[in-house]
């Protein structure tokens, strides 16, 4: 009985040391990015986006550096049947791309980290986003 309830007093204080070692690697805090958005109308491209309109206004932004390394390193690669995954570019394999729904983010060497996303300011719901960037160009 009392090995028992030694090993129980043992296990639990493992698992404290193990959990409060996993917080202290992790800070709460809020970080600075730069990047572009638009508000625009029908499609996020510069041939198919119009004049926003009620009912149809749309905001796409588009990130770079440390704030779109964090989030390509967050939706992290994952099986397919997710829709979420790691991709390579078909016209250049050294960009490295994965989405989440309607978040793109790419890495390539030469430019770093990018992300794309956007919202339907007429619904509240998440859409694509485009800002000055291609996918895989």
């Amino acid at each position: 009985m009392l090995t028992r309830t030694l090993m129980t007093i043992g296990v639990s204080c493992c698992v404290l040391a193990i959990g409060s070692s996993a917080r202290a690697g992790w800070d709460y805090r809020h970080g600075a990015f730069s990047g572009q958005y638009i508000i625009y109308g029908d499609e996020p491209s510069a041939t198919a986006a119009r004049i926003p309109t009620p009912g149809d206004t749309k905001i796409a932004f588009s990130i770079r550096g440390r704030a779109a390394r964090d989030l390509f390193d967050a939706i992290g690669p994952a099986p397919r049947e997710m829709s979420r995954g790691e991709e390579r570019c078909e016209g250049n394999p050294k960009i490295r791309v994965r989405r989440l729904d309607t978040i793109f983010c790419r890495h390539y060497a030469k430019d770093g980290y990018w992300c794309t996303f956007g919202f339907d300011l007429s619904t509240g719901l998440s859409t694509w986003g485009k800002a000055g960037d291609a996918g895989c160009d």
